[in-house]
Order: C-alpha cells, then structure tokens, then sequence
C-alpha cells in the first residue's frame, strides 16, 4: 500500500471544516495519515496527535511545516480544510504513476 500523507491547514473552523475533513478521510483511508496546521486560529484546535498549532504563516511555509512533520510519504495531498473526502482514493493515487496531480483527480 502507498504510503499517503495528507496535509491540512487551517486558521479557524475546526468544527464546521476541518474535523469534518479529517473524520471523513479517517472513514474513507484510516492508514492515511493526517497532518493538521492550526495556523494560529483565534479559537485554537483541539490537542490531538495529529494537530500543530503553529505561529501564522503563509499558506505556502504551512504545507512545508506539514510535509515535514508528516515525514516521507510516497504522496502528499495538500488539501484545503473546507473540503470532505467523498470515498477511497489511495489506489487512484498509485494508478498515476510519477505525476504530479490537482487539484483534483477527474476520471473518465
């Protein structure tokens, strides 16, 4: 199986956007693994092992915090915390090959 990391952030709304994110690529991909950067919400995040709050910082410095917490993966999907994960799409990522895909994956 590939190894896939995804990579969340967010700066408010954990409820409404982003546990709702998170609860449903645990549902559709438990052995993915997640990465939440609460950019310094003004509510912060709920202390979960997979949340850190950092200092704000751009959007671009937060996806590299993530990928470096996350360690090696064989993908990153860098997902923006008011979207929810519909069904599988681990094996999708491996039918691609070495690409580089987004922002998202249209199938015929």
């Amino acid at each position: 199986m590939l190894d896939v990391a995804c990579l969340i952030v967010g700066i408010g709304g954990w409820e409404q956007y982003t546990a709702p994110l998170v609860w449903s690529i645990k549902s559709h991909e438990p052995g993915v693994r997640v990465i939440v950067i609460d950019n310094e919400s003004e509510y912060p995040y709920p202390s979960l092992p997979y949340v850190e709050r950092t200092r704000r910082m751009s959007y671009a410095a937060a996806i590299n915090e993530a990928a470096r917490l996350a360690g090696d993966a064989d993908w990153y999907v860098v997902l923006s915390n008011y979207v929810v994960c519909t069904g599988r799409f681990v094996d999708k990522l491996g039918a691609l090959g070495d690409v580089v895909a987004g922002p998202y994956i249209r199938q015929n």
